[in-house]
């Protein structure tokens, strides 16, 4: 299916000469004669006499140039915004506006995309600076700032910053407020200063940030940020984290997190960026950053979301700019976030693709005259393959899902390769006949069944949980009821956001990433901790109870946990029950079972035991297991342990055989107490 850009978003993939800047506002198709209208505007401005002290000595401008010219060229760029994405025909617009009194070489070299970052705090007092230093009409000063402002009054990407600074510039000029007035005609331009960055409306504030000074922009940024940045996510089927990003931009500049952001986002913000800093840190690549966050907006576009992304875009450019540099006004901005890649990205998703192969025609025609000799791939029982799906977004656009690919196999043989849980293996078998059953009543032409196939599973840790839920998607993939067959596995913090807002986009990314596959989740009771009616918890299990009837058709759900726990889940919320109408229940493993778990994994690792490891082996094994007692983990661990005490028992030896590198002993087999019974790490009988 092809992307289409929004109506007023056409003109950028087009040929009319048009104005861009990154953000909510569209393109503007710019009129015939407009630039040459502007140029004689400006001349008329920078030909005024009373407009003292020309500009004798610069590295930019022309001698003789009027002290109005950098005015404007601060005005076309800072009336954009705090740090200005121009895209285009048009993206050196500032330079474009000052051409004419340039030195040579100082215009840019065009390309499609240039950001400008550095807007001084009072960029719109600075000609009135000037008159001040320089002993010319402060008025004549003030008035020649409005009328620059006035050569932009039909540009829609400058018009509301525009607004607002004239806004100030008329009640200052008006004499209404007579201390006012003599503020800007008589005082210091600390007065003046303090007066724009402290005094005015709060609405002026809103939309030009960067006059109450840098922590205030990034204060104004970064909360649409994080907000975009979680509804994005769920267009995007995966997660862009809003403190990660900050981080990210902060390590891509090579500076620590400033101690000034807590006063921007709060402590709380400033501290969870500070553990993405530390985190990310090792290894950390500006360029692998990039790229991923570009993955994530290339994905929300093709879930039809281009103009939040616009959005999203400029943000992360003032944030880029600004927060590195807190608390002074930025001068560089951070690699993580590269425009000129989005731009490229834009016009190869909305490009019109208009080659078509001629082979194309003939292979469609030798697929279709072929297909009911061969038979499809349902009929022969088979399963999709590929690491890229497609899958129809609630827009109607394509919306990628890319996980990684699924050997099926022979999932039942598997199962039956494990160690113990006959009567899992029976309950499994019986889904199996289950699902094969389902398939068989649709193609006899009989009503597909309503069961749900969600699953409870409970049990103590170690006891293959997780395992059995891997093969069981193998299972159903193999049938067809499953278009991938993969796993998911998470927690509680896969799924419950921080804040308000952040829960439900959090379930619906783990979802959409589950989609054809099991979401597996462990510890499923603490959703919803006891006596905790405000907790996200129940937002994200009335989420998840909404999103596993809207998929039933391609996901299927395991819960696990401890029995009396999962009871209390099921009835934390009523539609729970319905949803999950099987349970599996995973005793503990028998000490024979845990032995020979144990000699697998030895023999996995390569080592041989020696005689009387069993028995030691066997004596850890409680008598009567305990409520959290771990199982396959307890076992693994028990191993874990013991090759490190043999690791110390060779290494002091003077001159080791293999065979004694590869060998168990008695004595190097932990003593009771010694073993932690529960641990996360991954394997199989866990």
């Amino acid at each position: 299916m092809r992307l289409h850009l929004p109506a007023p978003f056409e003109p950028l993939l087009g040929t009319a000469d048009h104005l861009d800047v990154l953000g909510g506002v569209p393109p503007w198709a710019v009129p015939d004669g407009w630039f040459e209208e502007a140029h004689r505007c400006i001349e008329e401005i920078a030909g005024d006499a009373r407009v003292g002290s020309a500009i004798t000595t610069s590295t930019t401008y022309l001698p003789g140039t009027s002290r109005a010219i950098p005015m404007v060229w601060d005005a076309a760029a800072w009336l954009a915004g705090p740090t200005p994405v121009f895209c285009g025909p048009h993206s050196r617009f500032p330079w474009e506006m000052t051409e004419r009194y340039l030195q040579p070489g100082k215009m840019l070299d065009p390309q499609s995309v240039w950001r400008y970052v550095g807007a001084a705090t009072a960029w719109p007092t600075q000609l009135l600076s000037w008159a001040v230093t320089d002993g010319w009409d402060r008025r004549r000063a003030l008035e020649t700032q409005r009328a620059i402002l006035d050569v932009f009054t039909d540009v829609p990407q400058l018009e509301t910053r525009r607004a607002a600074v004239v806004g100030v510039l008329d009640h200052v000029l008006d004499g209404d407020d007579a201390a006012l007035t003599a503020i800007h005609l008589t005082g210091s331009m600390d007065a003046v200063r303090t007066y724009w960055r402290h005094h005015l409306d709060e609405g002026v504030y809103s939309v030009l940030p960067e006059l109450a000074g840098p922590v205030d922009v990034v204060a104004w940024a970064y909360p649409s940020f994080a907000a975009l940045a979680a509804l994005l996510s769920r267009a995007a089927t995966r997660e862009l984290s809003a403190p990660g990003f900050l981080a990210d931009v902060c390590l891509g500049r090579e500076v620590l997190v400033p101690p000034m952001l807590a006063a921007a986002v709060g402590a709380e913000v400033a501290g969870e960026v500070q553990r993405e800093w530390e985190a990310r840190r090792p290894g950390f690549r500006a360029a692998d950053s990039n790229t991923a966050t570009r993955a994530f907006v290339v994905r929300a576009m093709q879930a039809g979301e281009y103009e939040l992304v616009r959005h999203l875009q400029a943000l992360g450019s003032v944030l880029a700019g600004y927060v590195p540099a807190l608390p002074t006004v930025p001068g560089t901005v951070a690699p993580v976030l590269n425009v000129l890649d989005f731009m490229e990205d834009v016009e190869e998703l909305y490009t019109v693709r208009r080659g078509v192969n001629p082979l194309l025609a003939e292979l469609e025609r030798r697929t279709a005259s072929s297909s009911s000799a061969w038979g499809t791939d349902e009929d022969a029982g088979g399963h999709p393959g590929g690491v890229v799906a497609l899958r129809e977004g609630e827009d109607g656009e394509a919306a990628p899902v890319v996980e990684e690919d699924v050997v099926i196999g022979e999932p039942l043989e598997d199962l039956e390769a494990l160690i113990g849980l006959a009567p899992i293996k029976q309950q499994v078998v019986r889904l199996q006949a289950e699902a094969r059953a389902e398939i068989l009543r649709v193609r006899a032409g009989m009503p597909p069944s309503e069961r749900s196939r969600h699953l409870l599973f409970v049990g103590n840790p170690g006891t293959a949980k997780t395992t059995v839920a891997r093969i069981l998607a193998r299972v159903y993939a193999q049938q067809g009821l499953l278009s991938r067959g993969h796993l998911v596995e998470v927690s509680r913090a896969d799924l419950i956001g921080e804040f308000i807002g952040q829960t439900a986009p959090k379930v619906r990314a783990v979802v959409e990433r589950a989609l054809g596959g099991v979401l597996f989740i462990d510890e499923a009771y603490s959703l919803i901790p006891r006596d905790s009616f405000r907790d996200f918890g129940h937002e994200a299990v009335a989420t998840l109870v909404k999103l596993m009837e809207d998929m039933r058709e391609d996901l299927v759900v395991v819960a696990a946990g401890y029995p009396d726990e999962m009871q209390r889940f099921v009835d934390a919320n009523p539609g729970l029950a319905s949803r999950f109408p099987t349970t599996l229940a995973f005793d503990d493993y028998t000490d024979d079972d845990l032995w020979r778990i144990f000699v697998l994994v030895a023999a996995q690792a390569g080592y041989t035991l020696a005689w009387g490891v069993e028995l030691a082996v066997r004596s850890l094994f409680p008598r009567e297991r305990p409520r959290n007692f771990g199982n396959g983990r307890f076992v693994r661990n028990v191993f874990e342990e013991a090759t490190a005490l043999q690791a110390v028992r060779i290494v002091a030896m003077a001159d080791p055989s293999f065979q004694d590198v590869r060998t168990l002993l008695p004595q190097d087999v932990p003593a009771r107490g010694v073993v932690q019974e529960v641990s996360a790490a991954p394997g199989m009988y866990l």
